[in-house]
């Protein structure tokens, strides 16, 4: 039966570090996802938290990850960082039995799992 395939590569590697000269020829697509917009990455996160049935708080929470966390660090957000640090954050909810609520110190849990060693 005749089907078309698609076959997709990802990486955080420069393609150089990764193929030689001429499989990099034969990959007719290369698209850099780049870390999303300061509005794209607040899309994120309340994607994240609808798809996870979390509230998304308004009560600075967003800016204490931005300011104490991102920036103390000296890491930029990226797309995929708001869906782990809501899951992270609904295990512990989950673990301790509260309901799923997005607070500071889970996130920073959340935070230490994402970036520990």
């Amino acid at each position: 039966m005749p089907f078309d395939g698609l076959v997709i590569f990802s990486t955080n590697l420069q393609p150089r570090e990764v193929a030689d000269e001429g499989m990099l020829r034969r990959l007719h697509y290369k698209i850099e996802v780049g870390d999303p917009s300061p509005e794209d990455y607040a899309r994120i996160w309340a994607m994240a938290c609808d798809e996870r049935g979390i509230e998304l708080p308004d009560d600075g929470t967003l800016r204490y990850l931005d300011e104490q966390l991102y920036a103390r660090h000296g890491i930029a957000p990226a797309g995929y960082h708001p869906r782990y640090l809501v899951e992270q954050v609904a295990a512990i909810c989950e673990y301790e039995g509260q309901p799923l609520r997005l607070d500071r110190s889970r996130l920073r849990l959340a935070w230490q799992n994402l970036f520990s060693g």
